[in-house]
């Protein structure tokens, strides 16, 4: 069966989790810590509503069980801990998704992330985009980094709008970028990259 995470509190699973069923956060923190087997083609669904919100604390791959679940947003979080990159497809769907990475560490994202949602980007930590998002919503760097790690380009979708907290940084590495709107006081590191905006 699913498992289901409520309540403000935070639960720490500490053994190998193994059902066959999804694993759902509403509220409070849930931190997996083992190379867990659950799932298979499931989704991990994070939800919340403005402060009420669950979390997924994480420090590997490995802990989210199977390698075909998938990651689904309704206002929920997701928080790294220690790097590491993920293949896993994410989709931010009404509500947002908010991807928490803690300072020095990088979660790299190797699928497209996709939705009806925005991204929200909290942590002092490195968010790495593979693939060229196709989300629909906006996007607000509100800490840390989020560095356009792939080859291809528009890692962000070309329609978001951009808001950047001062002290943030948008790295394209070498990478063409563009986007709807830009607001904030954040930092665009070209790297040899190319940024492109309508006039503000």
């Amino acid at each position: 069966g699913d498992f289901d995470k409520e309540g403000s509190g935070t639960m720490l699973a500490s053994g190998v989790w193994s059902f066959t069923g999804g694993l759902t956060v509403n509220l409070g923190t849930l931190a997996l810590q083992q190379t867990n087997t659950f799932g298979g083609n499931k989704t991990i669904a994070l939800n919340g509503s403005g402060a009420a919100y669950g979390t997924l604390a994480v420090g590997a791959d490995e802990n989210m069980g199977a390698s075909t679940n998938s990651i689904a947003f309704a206002g929920g979080h997701l928080q790294i801990t220690n790097s590491f990159q993920s293949n896993r497809a994410i989709t931010l769907n009404l509500g947002n998704g908010t991807i928490d990475v803690l300072s020095g560490q990088t979660f790299t994202t190797l699928a497209a992330i996709n939705g009806l949602g925005g991204l929200n980007k909290v942590g002092a930590g490195t968010l790495a985009l593979s693939n060229a998002a196709v989300y629909s919503g906006t996007t607000n760097l509100l800490e840390g980094t989020i560095l356009e790690s792939g080859a291809g380009g528009n890692c962000l979708p070309t329609t978001t709008i951009l808001g950047m907290a001062s002290g943030t940084t948008l790295n394209l590495n070498n990478n063409s970028q563009s986007i709807a709107t830009l607001f904030g006081d954040g930092t665009i590191n070209l790297a040899g990259g190319t940024f492109t905006i309508p006039d503000r």
